[in-house]
């Protein structure tokens, strides 16, 4: 922070600095009305972490040789324990958003004016005023931000800053005119479930004698307006959107949530058992439910360690989330700097160690995305070359078009148990990968190249042509046909017509042939062709969607048709969640539907072993520096090959072929 002179911290004995309020000020909470207008004076005083472990502790870093008499803290130690007026020493860890860099207030630190964000400077305030914390960490002071090395390494020990700290306060910020009415209603919850005081034992049975108590007064909170908004506005705050706040709130042993002067524990919990409830239904559960509002809570919910029933576990028994789950669980989070989306989630990730990320601020955000996919990729989780796809990596900040770029993700919500590409006799778990800086190399199965695409269907008119109408249901069938081969190999073997033949592929192709959420369910591969010609003409005629599902809301379709309501469904998810869907056939006639991404003529359809989806890849411009350039575009339906046929149907056996991808 500008102004300060900081003192280095020695790395190997793991040093942070505590700040630590001055005497003058009261050490009684509310003591003086006047404490708000005293000025803030602490100073600096650095300690090591090996002086604040606790049994629940799990530390990766855990050495007993650090904090003997022979490291001379022994002095420290009483100093701290003296300044905090507690035995053994403790410190609280401020969690809080640091807000607008440019508005700024004054403390006073070791006699120097230091001028930090106002959010800060009224979290520190509130605290001062509201708690009896004396002791405190905070990043923002704590943490020499123009330091680079330092900062780099001390983030690593950020986890263990909050695990170890005695309480953290999450600052919300200033009141409002509703603060005090949500803060009733959490404390109303809380009442009728009251985990705080309780053993592990007592916890675990209290669950159905207060579950009925709960669950009234959660129903009288849904039907009062005025304490419903005001519990939403709480949640709305920007606290709840940064990513940093996340790992703060995971590892917290006891946290306390101030909001202006009003100060509660474990709100977080308390939104957990609401967002569960059975009572939370329609408009209230949509509310809460909003993405901005539930998803750091709903990820929290998660940790065995957050749990009142997890912690009576050892933590190192505990099983945390891994880094690629934490990423797409929260990848709503912002954080000021784009390289905290991956170093403030590694330290509390269950694989931190074996990814080998080390944080390191010298490096751009592009190197810190492209190592963090590169280490993802060596522990096999292959379906980060689907989170690339869904994130158009290459696009914004000019990354590997196998590494994502995380800010931009969106969840393709496919149904892997649907995507079999692959016989479970010639199934391979895993691919051989080989990287060099922006490019890795991989063995998979080419299966044929794009010759033919129809036109996107577009729920709504491109952005460059805002008064061009959206394409016809019926429209973009007729693309469909035009796009597809009679597949004469089928038709031989089945002793199908042609025309029957391709309106079945043409009804399997408009769905992806499966549904895309539970219940996970083909589309019935008997169904009678009454069926399929009575619904193809049907969608032949359907202006939309609307159109679609009024038809097949009718209780005669209904009976007549088996499952047509879950043909509807697929329908309705591969249009709707795939705005620009493409219809595309190979070479070798293959009819195919592009699911996500751009494909054109030329491009080419792979198999990756250990991954179920077929990958769309398109040759890179001549001259690339690369020995077999391509770059990932899209994912893919082929009509096909997706139940192992590629494998089965082919003599001899296809070969794996070597593929670069940058």
């Amino acid at each position: 922070m500008p102004g300060i002179i900081y003192q280095p911290l020695n790395h190997k004995r793991r040093e942070i600095r505590l700040l630590i309020l001055k005497s003058s000020v009261t050490d009684q909470p509310g003591e003086s009305s006047n404490d708000r207008d005293q000025p803030i004076q602490y100073s600096f005083h650095i300690t090591s972490l090996a002086l604040y472990s606790n049994k629940f502790e799990s530390d990766i870093f855990n050495n007993s040789g650090i904090g003997t008499a022979a490291w001379g803290l022994n002095e420290l130690q009483k100093f701290v324990r003296r300044a905090a007026g507690q035995k053994p020493a403790g410190y609280t860890a401020l969690s809080y958003v640091w807000g607008d860099p440019a508005c700024v207030c004054d403390v006073e630190i070791d006699g120097q004016q230091v001028k930090i964000p106002r959010n800060l400077f009224e979290a520190l305030t509130s605290v001062r005023v509201n708690t009896s914390s004396r002791v405190l960490w905070a990043d923002a002071l704590c943490i020499n931000q123009e330091d680079d090395v330092e900062k780099s390494w001390q983030v690593q020990e950020m986890a263990t800053i909050y695990r170890r700290a005695q309480s953290v306060i999450s600052w919300l910020g200033g009141a409002t005119g509703q603060t005090r009415v949500a803060y009733s209603v959490f404390r109303d919850l809380q009442g009728k479930e009251d985990w705080s005081n309780m053993s592990f034992l007592n916890a675990f049975q209290s669950r159905a004698t207060s579950g009925a108590a709960f669950e009234e007064e959660v129903a009288r909170l849904v039907d009062d307006p005025e304490r419903w908004t005001a519990m939403l506005a709480i949640l709305d705050r920007p606290y709840w959107t940064r990513m940093w706040i996340f790992p703060e709130l995971a590892c917290a042993r006891n946290r306390f949530f101030l909001c202006g002067d009003e100060l509660l524990k474990d709100i977080d919990r308390t939104v957990q058992r609401l967002i569960a409830s059975p009572h939370l239904v329609g408009k209230a559960a949509l509310d809460l439910m909003a993405e901005e509002r539930s998803s750091m809570i709903l990820a929290a919910r998660g940790l065995t360690f957050r749990s009142p029933e997890g912690l009576a576990i050892d933590e190192r028994k505990a099983r945390r989330p891994l880094l690629v789950r934490l990423l797409r669980n929260l990848s709503t989070l912002v954080a000021s700097d784009e390289r905290d989306l991956i170093y403030a989630l590694l330290s509390i990730a269950d694989d931190r160690v074996v990814l080998e990320i080390i944080p390191d601020y010298s490096k751009t955000v592009v190197d810190v995305f492209t190592q963090a996919a590169m280490a993802l990729l060596k522990q096999n989780h292959l379906e980060v070359f689907l989170d690339a796809v869904s994130s158009e990596a290459s696009q914004r900040l000019g990354l590997p078009s196998w590494a994502p770029d995380w800010p931009e993700w969106r969840d393709l919500k496919l149904n892997h148990d649907l995507y079999r590409v692959c016989d479970y006799k010639f199934k391979q778990r895993s691919t051989n990968l080989h990287f060099n800086t922006r490019h890795v190399t991989l063995d998979c199965y080419i299966v044929d190249e794009i010759m033919l695409t129809g036109e996107p269907y577009r729920t709504k008119p491109p952005i460059a042509s805002a008064t061009m109408r959206g394409f016809k249901l019926c429209e973009w069938l007729e693309s469909i046909e035009s796009a597809i081969w009679d597949h004469s190999r089928y038709i031989k073997t089945q002793g199908e017509s042609s025309t029957g033949r391709k309106q079945d592929i043409t009804l399997r192709l408009l769905s992806a042939d499966a549904l895309f959420e539970p219940p996970a369910r083909r589309i019935p591969r008997n169904l009678p062709p009454e069926s399929i010609s009575d619904i193809y003409h049907k969608l032949r005629t359907a202006d939309s969607l609307t159109a679609l599902r009024d038809y097949m809301g009718q209780a005669s379709v209904q009976k007549t048709f088996t499952n047509v309501g879950s043909y509807f469904s697929a329908v309705r998810h591969t249009l709707l969640r795939n705005n620009g869907a493409r219809p595309f056939r190979t070479v070798g006639g293959y009819s195919c539907l592009s699911v996500e991404g751009e494909c054109k003529f030329g491009d080419s359809v792979v198999i990756v072993p250990g991954l179920d989806i077929p990958l769309i890849l398109r040759k890179t411009e001549p001259g690339h520096v690369s020995e077999s350039p391509y770059s990932l575009v899209g994912v893919a339906y082929v009509h096909g090959i997706m139940d192992g046929e590629y494998f089965s149907q082919r003599t001899p056996r296809p070969e794996r072929q070597r593929v670069t991808l940058c």
